[in-house]
């Protein structure tokens, strides 16, 4: 295939281009363009060569990294090096019987199967190519025969019908629309199963729901003139999805025990305190997670 990748003309008038500082513009445009790309979107590379050709430090990378992940325009598999350019083939066809046969031959070398599995489904018309949510691995998405069974038994013990949890979630998804956030327009079977993954993982349920999504529209409010404001999160990922090099679901943030916790460090910081000044909450999430994962290390 071409050694070269084309780049639309409207890219720097998207509106989501129009809004990055300079370097996350150039680090974006690196990762469509460089040496690794794929004709399929997804490609390995190691950050030594990243740093080696943008210039770019670890830092800044990780910081651009957790960027892109967070406005849904790549997934990043740190475990493989792999980058996935979620919205690829939206701009770059696969009609063609060579490309199509080309993608195929690239997707044996990749590693993620959630990846795998993603472009699989563009490529048989399963997944519309502009979706930038690929939250659910095949497992999540169906669940495994045991899954199921425990769920019914469950509902089955608690007297709940499918059509009662289904409008449960339904409330849940209502109430969001009350609040300061993502303006959805339709309920969709992607928030059901994030919210069925948090009740599940967490062992919530859909008041709590309600009562995680009033925190995060208080903490966007809160942090709206930070330097590090707060992202409205669409409810299917704020429910579904993990955090940027974490395990731990994005709302696991609005837990009693851990958002008292970081809003009385908060609010506790002396603001003159040139140690704690321009303290910003989230910085004590990316700390939490270091320090359990030095944790794990020493036992």
């Amino acid at each position: 295939m071409a050694k070269y990748r084309q780049i639309h003309l409207t890219f720097w008038q998207d509106p989501f281009i129009e809004e990055l500082q300079p370097l996350e513009k150039y680090f974006y445009l690196y990762l469509m363009t460089n040496s690794k790309t794929t004709q399929c979107g997804c490609y390995e590379i190691s950050m030594k060569l990243v740093k080696y050709e943008t210039g770019l430090t670890q830092k800044q990378i990780d910081s651009f990294i957790d960027s892109l992940v967070e406005a849904r325009k790549i997934h990043y598999n740190e475990q493989y090096s792999e980058f996935l350019i979620l919205n690829w083939l939206k701009h770059n066809s696969f009609k063609s019987p060579k490309v199509k046969s080309c993608i195929m031959g690239e997707m044996e070398f990749l590693k993620n199967r959630v990846y795998i599995d993603f472009i699989n489904s563009i490529l048989n018309g399963n997944t519309p190519t502009d979706s930038l949510s690929i939250v659910y691995p095949k497992s999540i998405d169906s669940g495994s025969q045991q899954e199921q069974e425990e769920e019914q038994e469950y509902n089955k013990n608690n007297n709940i019908t499918t059509k009662e949890k289904e409008t449960t979630y339904e409330d849940v998804f209502n109430y969001c629309l009350t609040l300061d956030l993502i303006n959805h327009k339709t309920y969709t079977g992607d928030m059901t199963k994030a919210m069925k993954r948090a009740e599940k993982e967490l062992k919530i349920d859909c008041n709590y729901m309600k009562k995680m999504l009033k925190r995060h529209n208080e903490k966007v409010k809160a942090t709206a003139n930070n330097e590090h404001p707060v992202k409205k999160r669409p409810l299917a990922e704020f429910f579904g999805q993990t955090k940027y090099k974490s395990s731990s679901l994005i709302c696991s943030d609005y837990l009693d025990e851990i958002y008292q916790e970081v809003k009385n460090g908060y609010n506790g910081a002396n603001q003159e305190d040139e140690s704690v000044k321009g303290y910003n909450p989230d910085d004590f999430f990316r700390e939490r997670e270091e320090r359990k994962a030095r944790e794990r290390l020493n036992q």
